[in-house]
């Protein structure tokens, strides 16, 4: 497998993406939770998330070929970490199979994915926090959740970009170009086509950023009392190391696909469209902290 390291993308065309899990397990990391699988574009900073309901190989290709249909450019390559869960013959015949470049890290430098590392903090952290999150009801919430949160983190929030870096002894100096969303910066690139170009224009003037932080409010409220509910179908008899059935995401597989938006959040169209009141979302604690127990 080849190995890229944080200097070897050499100003990549918009496509070319950093993948990793942020994993949902609270203080202790026994037994089956949910995790978020995160991507980022490294030309634009475009990211994407989406709720893994178990760690396996097969699940994650199909979640990340759902996530391929959101992404406003082709998926050209993908750059992971050393994790199992990307380190396999599925997820490597699933890149060959479409097509994309499919490269990884060194061990145990995460700085090699400094990208996708710095969105998995001021995006999923940053909204879900470090809650325990297990059971297909609390995977579901997740995924309406980053339905509403995509539209709002590439569209209407601004990011720096280091545009270059120089070092005097030990003096570092880094240059930045202009705040701009991952939008813009799609846009402005020349390789982007003008079909993409016409497409982003249009989906951004039917979008109120307040509205979308009022739908993400919306998404979190659900009937969930906790996110420790029931794991999820339980077919099958054996167990894995976590102590999740084997055969489970069998049965919860399609369930959970079911709930990633396909091209845009759903619920939030429809509160750009009729304007709807939604009760006020706080940014920085997200929507756990005040709707479910600890």
């Amino acid at each position: 497998m080849p190995v890229r390291t944080f200097d070897g993308w050499d100003n990549p065309s918009p496509g070319f993406v950093e993948a990793d899990l942020v994993a949902h397990s609270g203080p202790v990391a026994k037994g089956s939770f949910v995790q978020t699988l995160v991507l980022t574009d490294i030309a634009t900073g475009w990211t994407e998330c989406a709720p893994l309901l178990v760690r396996e190989q097969r699940l994650l290709t199909e979640v990340l070929s759902e996530m391929r249909k959101l992404l406003p450019f082709a998926l050209l390559g993908l750059d992971t970490d050393n994790d199992s869960v990307f380190m396999n013959e599925t997820v490597r015949d699933y890149c060959l199979a479409a097509g994309v470049e499919f490269t990884r890290c060194r061990p145990y430098r995460k700085n090699d994915q400094a990208w996708v590392e710095q969105k998995n903090g001021s995006v999923v952290r940053r909204a879900v926090g470090y809650r325990r999150f297990e059971g297909l009801e609390a995977a579901a919430v997740l995924a309406r959740l980053y339905g509403a949160m995509r539209l709002f983190v590439n569209f209407f929030q601004p990011s720096f970009k280091l545009a270059a870096k120089a070092r005097d002894g030990a003096k570092v100096t880094k240059r930045y170009h202009p705040p701009a969303t991952p939008c813009e910066r799609l846009m402005a690139d020349a390789r982007t086509n003008e079909e993409v170009r016409r497409r982003l224009a249009t989906q951004r003037s039917t979008l109120d950023p307040v509205r979308l932080l009022q739908a993400k409010s919306a998404c979190g409220a659900g009937p969930i009392r906790s996110w420790r509910s029931r794991p999820c179908c339980g077919n099958g008899s054996r167990r894995n190391r976590g102590g999740h059935r084997a055969n489970c995401s069998n049965g919860c597989r399609q369930s959970i696909l079911a709930c990633i938006p396909t091209g845009s959040c759903e619920h939030a169209s429809a509160v750009s469209r009729d304007g709807g009141e939604r009760p006020p979302f706080d940014w920085y604690s997200g929507p756990c902290r005040s709707t479910l127990s600890t």
